[in-house]
């Protein structure tokens, strides 16, 4: 097993070196595959801007996704297996969709500075709501613990679950069943 490191930067550069998305205030969309056999730890950082991360066919193992501001959407796989994922915005709405065929112990953080919380769970997927900071809003098939954990009904006897811990600071916290 091998391990390989990919950095993309995108930077101003020197003053005088103007790239072609210079001229819209440095605005870049990237589009990367990944090989779907392939496990992968994956870290995105940016300072700033959309990140939307479709996880949706491959084999993740840990997720860290920081910006310091803007909005994220991130799609995590569809057969999750002991995931372990941090999304992170300083201010920004934050949509998190969890897959649909976990196995084993996942664990979501998501948390924003300012900004909205989407937590969208499949129908049969057991999970536990840990409300760190922020005004909640819980779909009704989960179970009021105490004031800031919700449980789906078979959450405490299951073997395969998720437990998603999220907060804003200044925004509303939304877990909805899909």
């Amino acid at each position: 097993k091998g391990l390989s490191t990919y950095s993309l930067k995108a930077n101003g550069g020197q003053p005088w070196l103007k790239f072609p998305w210079s001229s819209c205030n440095g605005g870049i969309e990237w589009s990367i595959h990944l090989n779907p056999s392939v496990a992968y730890d994956i870290t995105a950082l940016t300072d700033g801007g959309f990140v939307k991360s479709d996880l949706t066919g491959l084999i993740v193992t840990h997720l860290s996704a920081e910006t310091g501001g803007g909005n994220m959407e991130v799609i995590l796989p569809e057969n999750a297996s002991d995931l372990d994922a941090k999304v992170v915005t300083g201010a920004g709405k934050v949509t998190i969709h969890v897959g649909r065929s976990i196995t084993g112990f996942n664990t979501i953080n998501a948390s924003s500075g300012y900004g909205e919380m989407n937590v969208l769970v499949p129908g049969g997927v057991e999970a536990r709501i840990k409300v760190s900071q922020g005004n909640v809003v819980v779909d009704s098939t989960f179970i009021k613990i105490d004031d800031s954990t919700y449980d789906t009904p078979g959450y405490q006897d299951a073997t395969d679950k998720v437990e998603i811990t999220v907060g804003s600071g200044a925004g509303e916290v939304n877990v909805i069943r899909k």
